[in-house]
């Protein structure tokens, strides 16, 4: 408190002054705090003239995950980056096929795309770049800053067998139910919207390096090829544990084979135990190579099909998805 108190000290000759000042000149107090008023009232206003068009959206509405309704897929939106420089953005998606097993994605030609902006401009153009499996690279350029807000309609047109139906109708009733549950749906089930914001928690700011799709697609492209020399590499490194792990396993077998004349009773029966999970361990280690073989051979087609797409980039003859349609976004 003592410092406070000699900080404060030579303020005290000044208040003094002030408070007589402001009680002899009533006016003055008056219009200081009518200043002061109107100072704060004028704050107010500005922020609500600058701020009330700034619409603020839900989490809900900003989710980077969505499902079609119709059971045919999920689409992840899984990078979203804005260059206000070049007026460029970069969305990465990963699509996910759910009418069948095979755990690929959804077949790029298979899916429409629009684009909604905020601000529609002529100057913005929309690029589909499918890579590989299930992802997928979209680029708009012509992008101003002042866009606010933009939504993309993907549209799957993958057939939905669940919906097909190969035996004979009971009645007409039947078939007028089943057109009237269609009907009551709000939302086409082949449809999902993505909504990316200017001020959205997921969209970072920073420079993107190609702006051209012929810069980009070899840039994507050797990444995914990175990516896949990697997964290739774990793969033989774990197939090499692996095979060293059956080896310890057979020299752990064949010592407790020598053994096994030498055991009677409980330790012989002991023995038989330690044999067969022995046995059961080299078994699982082998099914577990043969697996990571069989990934090897995905990723040596994924490899083949990557570089496939790498000389088509090169060679202008790059399939880059059908030209996508801007509208204005109410």
């Amino acid at each position: 408190m003592g410092i406070f108190t000699e900080i404060l000290k030579p303020l005290k000759p000044l208040w003094r002054k002030a408070r007589r000042l402001m009680r002899r000149r009533v006016m003055l107090r008056k219009w200081i705090i009518l200043g002061c008023l109107c100072a704060s009232w004028l704050v107010m206003l500005g922020y609500g003239l600058f701020t009330s068009n700034r619409q603020v959206y839900s989490e809900q509405t900003l989710a980077t995950t969505q499902t079609y309704g119709n059971g045919t897929g999920k689409i992840d939106l899984t990078k979203q980056v804005y260059d206000a420089h070049s007026q460029t953005m970069l969305l990465q998606f990963a699509t996910t096929d759910q009418t069948n097993s095979s755990g690929m994605g959804i077949n790029a030609k298979n899916l429409h795309w629009k684009l909604f902006v905020k601000h529609k401009s002529p100057r913005i153009k929309m690029t589909v770049l499918p890579v590989v499996d299930n992802k997928i690279t979209v680029l708009i350029n012509g992008l101003a800053s002042n866009y606010e807000a933009l939504a993309l309609d993907i549209k799957n047109t993958t057939p939905n067998v669940d919906d097909v139906n190969v035996e004979l109708s009971q009645s007409s009733s039947s078939m007028s139910s089943a057109k009237a549950k269609k009907k009551t749906s709000t939302l086409p089930g082949d449809e999902v919207m993505f909504v990316v914001a200017n001020n959205s928690k997921h969209l970072s700011h920073a420079k993107i390096a190609n702006t051209k799709r012929e810069q980009l697609a070899k840039q994507v492209i050797k990444q995914e090829i990175a990516q896949q020399n990697k997964e290739k590499q774990r793969l033989q490194k774990a197939i090499r544990i692996l095979k060293k792990g059956i080896k310890a396993n057979k020299e752990s077998l064949k010592e407790l084979d020598s053994q096994s004349q030498y055991l009677t009773g409980q330790d012989q029966a002991d023995n038989y135990d330690s044999v067969r999970e022995l046995t059961n361990d080299i078994t699982d280690k082998q099914s577990q190579i043969n697996n990571a073989k069989q990934n090897i051979k995905v990723v040596n087609q994924r490899l083949r099909l990557l570089n496939k797409k790498l000389e088509a980039v090169a060679n202008n003859q790059f399939d880059y998805g059908s030209k996508a349609k801007t509208y204005k976004l109410d």
